[in-house]
């Protein structure tokens, strides 16, 4: 490892773990992946550790303040192949002779089902927990969750929800820590986890990344599973929504690259002991602190949607940085920034009908390209009074010479041609726009002649551009300022736990880079990019 540590940056010569005994690896060095001192994530550590270093700087370890634990962990979500293993043949015949099929669930149900008896009766033993791809920037996706069987030792269920439980008793008395214990009792979650601990205001880390996701949850309704790792305050005084926008940030990002527990290329492990080991700028409330102009001006911008606004003020308060009053404005800025992100992943979710690369772009907010409207999807969307099918189409003659299947698509003047093993299957004809909007609706998916007469075009060709391009804009305007809101908390993080603003310029552009975004951190109109 010495070597390794003294050589050239990169992969070549690198230390597989299977070469290296247990007692060897050390935690202040991963192994995985190298880092220079010139890389931007090294020198990001070098300042911290700095900052660490000086009480003065009111930089500390996250576990001083806030307490992290993973989530909810039943020890049985579903009957999985993992689960049938640990039991006898004589077990997995009588659950199979009752229907029991490998997935079907145990402790972990599917959405809706706190809706039935007997959990709708007793629903103070579910656990609403989101899934991974549900954890958003400050966000959660709430139609993307499941219920857990919530059930500690001392609750005394009533008998329905035993009866609830009694096909799968074989299955939960084998699980390790009930085999090994028996003064728990077979109904039991695996690990409960403190209920006033999981209803307190918290931020929600999605377990294994690419990069540090961090939910808010300011009410407390969501009690997450083992899949994700959370953090409270210890004190009531602290805001969950500040330390939501620090852990987002690119700086503890890339931070936890190097420092974090990283298993394998750029994964991120988000558990309990590593994170508690994250820095953690804390900013105390001055006596008699009241937030600033600016920062009442931010939140009304943010309320009315006024960004560019919200983001004068963010700079304002950024140069305020330095005192404790600016510290605390800027804290308290962060809060509302981070909100205001999340209202706008919120607002794009319902858009994913019509823009399917929005699934994956609404997890990172610094990706502002790429997302093109499905013009089907915007016609699928349209009342059934501003369509009509093919077969309905004044303006188109559709002619069929077979049963099966249409073929390849190509628009010859003013008709749509279909062929297939070289020989014609179809003819449609009309004006050559419309005849160019029913090829691409129909796309290149295997048509056949029903598929044919029931396609659906719009009945105003300009009407339905001007929706397409309408939808468009909607989606590009929102990544638009989820892109520069994030970047105004980045701006600020940075600022407060006193990174050089050369440094903070290679920081937003490692967020840029790794989103893919063209644009370079520097044409950032935010603020003036400061020499390196």
């Amino acid at each position: 490892m010495a070597s390794r540590a003294a050589g050239r940056t990169g992969r070549a010569k690198g230390i597989l773990v299977h070469d290296v005994s247990q007692a060897e690896l050390r935690s202040a060095r991963p192994w995985p992946v190298k880092h220079a001192p010139r890389d931007t994530a090294a020198r990001v550590v070098a300042q911290l550790q700095v900052r660490l270093d000086a009480p003065a700087m009111q930089v500390e370890r996250l576990a001083k303040r806030w307490e992290v634990v993973r989530g909810i962990e039943t020890g049985a979500d579903a009957y999985s192949p993992r689960v049938q293993r640990r039991l006898s043949d004589h077990t997995r015949s009588e659950l199979a002779a009752r229907g029991q099929r490998t997935g079907d669930p145990i402790l972990e149900l599917p959405p809706g089902s706190e809706r039935t008896q007997p959990w709708h009766e007793f629903s103070r033993f579910l656990a609403r927990s989101p899934e991974p791809h549900a954890v958003l920037y400050g966000a959660i996706d709430e139609s993307n969750y499941t219920s857990l069987v919530w059930l500690r030792g001392d609750d005394h269920p009533p008998v329905e929800v035993i009866e609830a439980l009694e096909p799968w008793r074989e299955v939960l008395r084998t699980r390790a820590e009930f085999a090994r214990n028996p003064r728990r009792t077979w109904w039991e979650t695996a690990w409960p986890r403190n209920r006033a601990h999981f209803g307190a205001p918290k931020v929600i880390s999605l377990y294994r990344t690419d990069r540090g996701r961090f939910a808010l949850d300011e009410t407390g309704e969501w009690q997450p599973s083992n899949k994700t790792t959370i953090a409270t305050a210890r004190t009531k005084d602290l805001s969950v929504a500040y330390l939501c926008g620090v852990l987002n940030s690119e700086l503890l990002d890339l931070w936890y690259a190097v420092r974090g527990k990283t298993p394998w290329h750029v994964r991120r492990n988000y558990e309990p002991k590593p994170m508690n080991e994250m820095p953690y700028r804390h900013v105390p409330w001055p006596d008699q602190w009241e937030p600033s102009d600016a920062v009442d001006l931010l939140a009304a911008a943010l309320a009315s949607g006024n960004v560019d606004a919200a983001l004068d003020s963010a700079v304002v308060l950024r140069e305020a940085i330095g005192s404790p009053a600016g510290d605390a404005d800027a804290a308290a800025a962060v809060a509302h920034l981070v909100r205001a992100v999340a209202a706008n992943r919120r607002a794009l979710l319902p858009l994913r009908s019509i823009a399917p690369e929005l699934g994956r772009v609404v997890k990172n907010p610094w990706w502002t390209h790429g997302v093109n409207v499905a013009r089907a999807a915007v016609l699928a969307e349209l009342p059934a009074t501003e369509v009509r099918s093919v077969r309905l189409d004044p303006e188109l003659s559709l002619t069929v010479m077979t049963d099966g299947v249409l073929g390849r698509a190509r628009i010859d003047g003013d008709v749509l041609v279909f062929s297939h093993a070289r020989k014609p299957t179809a003819r449609v004809e009309g004006p050559h726009h419309r005849l160019a909007i029913l090829a691409e609706l129909l796309g290149r998916t295997r048509v056949m002649p029903e598929d044919l007469r029931g396609a659906r075009t719009p009945l105003s060709i300009d009407d339905f551009d001007a929706e397409v391009a309408r939808r468009q804009a909607e989606i590009d305007d929102l990544l638009d300022s989820g892109r520069r809101l994030v970047e105004a908390v980045e701006r600020l993080v940075c600022k407060l736990y006193g990174v050089p603003d050369g440094l903070t310029e290679l920081v937003i552009e490692s967020a840029v880079m790794r989103a893919g975004t063209v644009a370079q951190a520097q044409d950032s109109t935010l603020l003036d990019s400061a020499p390196a």
